[in-house]
């Protein structure tokens, strides 16, 4: 399929091979060993010029009270900017660990999230919550 991915995930490398048609696009920025990821104002400046037609992100904490959380505030400001660049939808993919959990900073409320992947390990009661607010539940 040929697709452009915009990613701040330094992992993204190992995933893509030579028969691919993707093209990798990583932010470049400040680099955080603990997520792998890239943050700050390089890797915002580049979101900001691009315009995506799906959003998919990875997050610390999803509930249905408190929306998407994470632990490092500089992942939130690049979680966000990927939101508000995307004119489709906004799928977030999370393990099972990371339903029910809440981290000190706040990316959007569920409401915004179209989608979100989860495995079965996540507890049924939140998912309930969640899919109550229109957010399409998949367990992969």
């Amino acid at each position: 399929m040929r697709v452009t991915i915009l990613t701040n995930n330094s992992m993204a490398t190992s995933l893509r091979t030579e028969k691919s048609k993707a093209t990798l696009i990583l932010t470049g920025g400040e680099y955080n060993a603990t997520n792998r990821s890239f943050t700050g104002q390089l890797a915002l400046s580049l979101i900001e010029m691009a315009y995506a037609s799906v959003c998919i992100l990875g997050i610390n904490g999803v509930t249905a009270e408190k929306g998407l959380t994470t632990a490092f505030y500089p992942e939130t400001m690049v979680n966000i900017e990927f939101m508000k660049r995307s004119k489709g939808k906004t799928i977030v993919i999370a393990d099972g660990s990371k339903i029910g959990k809440t981290y000190s900073f706040k990316t959007a409320p569920m409401e915004e999230v179209n989608i979100l992947v989860t495995d079965s390990s996540a507890e049924a009661g939140e998912l309930s919550k969640i899919k109550e607010l229109g957010t399409e539940v998949i367990i992969a």
